[in-house]
Order: C-alpha cells, then structure tokens, then sequence
C-alpha cells in the first residue's frame, strides 16, 4: 500500500494506493506537520504500519517531516511536479502538452512542455478566499453549506451577466458571469 498526502493550507489531502485502487480522504489542515500528525491521520484511517510501503508527501511545510515514519520511506515531491503529474494520472492526460490548474486554499497554474513542469503563477483567489468571504457574509465557512446555498441561489438576480453588457459576443455564452455581486442589481446583505 502506497500513500500520498498533500498538505494544503485548508486541507491535507491524501490518497491510498492499494492494489491498483486509489482511494481519497481530507481532512483538515493543521498547523504543525509532524509524525504525530502522520500518527492521527493513520489512526482515523485505521492504518497500520505493516499495511503501508511507501509514503509521498508534498505541499505545505512536508519537508520539515523526517526521511521515514516508523521505517517507512518518506519521499518528498515538489509541488509544481505533485500537481502537473497528479493531474497527468488522474485524467489520464495523454497530450504532450497541457496546462493544469490546481484550485485549493489559493490557485496555481502549471504547464507540462518537453518533458517539464513548469509553474506559471498563480493568484491568491481560491477555496480560502471563498470560505473567508463566505464567513463575512452568510456566517459560515462550512464548505458544504456554501455549495447549498449556492445551489439554492439565482445568479441571475445577484451577477451581471455577459449578455446584460456586450452586444455581440461571439462564441461566449450570454449566461456567463461579467461581473459577481453587482450592486445595482437589488443585492440585499443576508446577515
């Protein structure tokens, strides 16, 4: 059994490789990344030491953990790599080159060209920012309950849309976002 973890900002996210079979867990992040950490995380998972082989760690301040965790090899990716070949793997992208875009607690963008991976920036706008505004506004950063509400919303009635601004549009789509939270559109503060 093969385990990867990625510690995010706001997750830690991990996967199980198991016999040809990948299974997913998150948690939520925290502050110190040590072998206690890994000691709480196994624990929920209920995973022994005898089950797991290898262990990959990349994000957040995973380098500070040591090279093994009860004799275990820990190996350390970097995250520009752990993002563009994760993405790879997952997708099963077979083209030579592609873009991946990794939204977490912020956003990064990485390429794949000749053979390399290449992080070409981000921005700070990501599942954080939308947690954090959602906070200020609707009183909880619950992510399950942001995507509710948002299920349960009517853009149309809160966002200025492509259609509302541009006469000829060409191949975009008159229903797509121009401009989020437009005020003069009757926007009513829900606190």
């Amino acid at each position: 059994m093969d385990i990867g973890i990625d510690f995010g900002i706001t997750n830690t996210d991990l996967v199980i490789v198991d016999n040809g079979t990948s299974t997913f867990h998150t948690f939520a992040s925290k502050e110190s990344i040590d072998t206690k950490l890994l000691d709480t995380i196994f624990s929920k998972l209920n995973l022994t030491d005898l089950e797991i082989e290898n262990i990959a760690v990349t994000g957040g301040k995973s380098s500070n953990l040591p090279e093994s965790y009860n004799s275990i090899p820990i190996t350390k990716v970097n995250e520009v790599f752990a993002i563009g070949s994760g993405a790879k793997a997952i997708y099963n992208i077979q083209e030579d080159s592609y873009v991946v875009v990794s939204t977490g607690t912020g956003t990064a963008c990485v390429s794949y060209i000749n053979g390399e991976f290449h992080h070409l920036g981000g921005i700070s706008f990501g599942g954080g920012t939308l947690q954090g505004l959602s906070n200020l506004l609707v009183d909880t950063k619950d992510s399950k309950k942001i995507n509710s509400m948002a299920f349960d919303g009517d853009k149309n009635s809160l966002d200025m849309l492509i259609g509302e601004v541009v006469n000829n549009i060409g191949s975009l789509d008159p229903d797509i976002t121009a401009s989020n939270f437009f005020q003069s559109k009757g926007f009513k503060k829900i606190r």
